[in-house]
């Protein structure tokens, strides 16, 4: 077994939607919870279809996992481009040559100026740019432009389309989780349950005020919530359980991966 070995998106998904539905309880289920991670370079996506005809349409994106009780088919994938760092860098430089680094953007509000921000060892100062809808007395974001901004970015990269996500129970963590408690959407300490219209919600309650101190929460609201309803096809309505920790175990990789590690012949083998 090798003693380095540098993960890809699909271990990833796989593992942390193993860790999600073993602590969870969930694995014997028929049903077991999805599992969103967003990171800063891409999301993963990983659900296991409830109806077998599914599994021919997602085709090779489907994966085998071997639990203690059943095997279970699981489609994951991993969405390049469309983390948040990554998706805040194709917003703030749209429109701009790759070597520009001084940006506006109609995501930021445009009593902003000048704010550092570092995308790929890149260092740019981000503005907010002036729009109809603001004044001097009243600086907001055009909500409507930035909304727009952000499909046409996300809308793209979301290849395969999870169409049947909504069938089954949400877990999300890492940025949904992060950004939800930052921006007073859920308790930060217990955590909790929101709604995709509850994101979209609080992105232009945000977008509508300064927020000096936080002055990309307008975008990253934005893109999170055009990513759960138009990229990944769920109703306003959906519930969407967020989690840091599970019964004081943190949500990542590693408990599947331990697993996968200590229950799979193959991988003894080749030790």
């Amino acid at each position: 077994m090798d003693a380095v070995e540098i993960m890809d998106g699909t271990d990833e998904g796989i593992f942390s939607w193993f860790t999600v539905n073993f602590l969870l309880g969930r694995l014997s289920k028929t049903n077991q919870a999805a599992a969103l991670d967003l990171g800063g370079g891409s999301t993963q996506v990983t659900f296991s279809p409830t109806d077998p005809d599914q599994v021919p349409v997602y085709d090779k994106y489907m994966h085998e996992v071997v639990t203690s009780s059943k095997k279970i088919n699981v489609f994951t994938h991993s969405y390049l481009g469309l983390g948040l760092m990554a998706a805040r860098h194709a917003v703030f430089t749209h429109g701009y040559k790759k070597e520009d680094t001084v940006l506006e953007s109609v995501c930021v509000n445009p009593i902003i100026a000048n704010r550092t921000w570092t995308y790929g060892n890149v260092q740019y100062k981000v503005s907010g740019k002036e729009n109809g809808k603001s004044s001097a007395e009243q600086p907001i974001v055009d909500f409507d432009a930035c909304l727009e901004l952000v499909k046409s970015k996300v809308m793209p990269l979301v290849k395969p389309k999870p169409f049947t996500l909504k069938q089954h129970a949400v877990a999300a963590f890492s940025y949904y989780f992060e950004r939800a408690i930052e921006s007073g959407l859920v308790d930060p300490l217990a955590g909790g349950e929101t709604t995709v219209e509850a994101y979209r919600k609080k992105a232009q309650e945000i977008c509508a005020i300064p927020n000096d101190e936080q002055p990309f929460m307008c975008f990253d609201l934005t893109f999170i919530s055009t990513l759960l309803r138009e990229g990944f096809g769920l109703n306003d309505g959906k519930k969407i359980k967020l989690y840091k920790k599970i019964d004081g175990h943190e949500i990542s990789w590693a408990l599947g991966c331990a697993y996968n590690v200590l229950t799979s012949d193959e991988k003894f083998s080749n030790s």
